[in-house]
């Protein structure tokens, strides 16, 4: 059942404290009938959480699997009902509080399927690893405002058994690019790293060979999830975020991300890209507001790799800047005379 085609009704019940939204009766029955369970949808309020607030939310989560133990048996005539399809949504972002935390992982091990989260960049980079390599029913792992944000180093210290999931959000961070000359300003980086990025500290690997051996690593490690039909890399930036400035080192003017991450994958052919072609039900890829380096040959390799791709997000606005940050003015990146069969912008 997917969350985002189901309508629902929300209700207060049970005695808790907090909201269960409960997908249409017809729904409901069709899918107790096939799976011995009630499907469930769990959703957490915004707002802050003190420590006894985070105790509560704790035990109601925690009770998801405690009260579907009594349901109907499934068609096999086992006496032992199947777990719920059960989906969390956390809008005010306890995660960061640590019962909560704790009994998500164990929902995440008892079969959690949909985890949806609203301000993301809040959970650290060790928790939300621990997501990955504990949630094996995930499914879907979103995230509606900030990514997480996830540094590679911290990614790469654990498998990921998430190999379920078919939807993904997330910030790679911390990734070294010597390629990367200047800042979203214009300003040209230091060696140092100075004007890398907020988002996390600074690698001091100086040679792309270093840099794209741990890009290798980090594709090999996205490849493993075979199932993948979304991955949303980097994040969305609105018009909003964009402003118009000229650049010191050239005196072009351009519309420039502010949020523009830095230190993200390189997604090129030459830094390994081809490692993802492991993910063949691959439709949607974004990669907004990254500084990466697709170019016509990536393009047409995601459609010649990928049956079912649909779409390609992050392109056309990331080419013409680095048109304008780099003086190229290269026909080859005119990017509407490469001849794909797939939407992209």
């Amino acid at each position: 059942m997917d969350p985002e085609v189901s309508s629902a009704v929300f209700i207060y019940g049970l005695n808790l404290s907090y909201s269960w939204e409960f997908i249409q009766p017809e729904v409901t029955d069709a899918v107790a009938t096939l799976t011995g369970a009630r499907p469930q949808y769990f959703e957490v309020p915004a707002g802050e959480f003190d420590h006894d607030q985070d105790q509560v939310m704790a035990d109601e989560i925690s009770s998801l699997w405690g009260n579907q133990r009594g349901g109907p048996k499934n068609n096999n005539n086992n006496s032992k009902s199947r777990e719920a399809w059960t989906s969390i949504q956390i809008k005010g972002c306890p995660l960061s509080s640590p019962a909560t935390f704790s009994a998500v992982l164990t929902s995440c091990k008892h079969g959690l399927q949909n985890l949806l989260i609203y301000v993301g960049e809040r959970i650290p980079s060790q928790d939300f690893q621990t997501i990955l390599h504990t949630g094996t029913a995930l499914r879907c792992l979103t995230f509606y405002h900030n990514h997480p944000l996830l540094d590679c180093r911290v990614m790469l210290q654990s498998t990921w058994n998430c190999t379920l999931l078919t939807q993904l959000d997330i910030q790679i961070t911390n990734i070294p690019r010597p390629d990367v000359l200047y800042d979203w300003k214009g300003d040209r980086i230091t060696l140092e790293g100075e004007n890398t990025t907020a988002h996390s500290e600074i690698t001091t690997i100086n040679s792309m060979d270093e840099s794209r051996r741990l890009q290798r690593k980090i594709y090999t490690r996205l490849a493993s999830l075979v199932n993948l039909k979304s991955l949303q890399l980097g994040a969305g930036c609105s018009q909003m975020a964009r402003v118009e400035i000229t650049l010191p080192h050239n005196g072009k003017t351009g519309s420039f991300d502010r949020g523009q991450q830095l230190n993200c994958l390189e997604m090129s052919l030459d830094s390994g890209l081809e490692i993802l072609s492991r993910m063949k039900r691959l439709r949607l890829l974004y990669v907004q507001s990254m500084e990466h380096r697709i170019g016509i040959r990536e393009m047409k390799w995601f459609a010649r790799e990928f049956p079912n791709f649909q779409l390609l997000a992050g392109v056309e606005e990331q080419t013409k800047r680095t048109c304008i940050l780099y003086g190229l003015e290269d026909p080859g990146l005119d990017m509407r005379k490469c001849g794909v069969g797939y939407e992209w912008y």
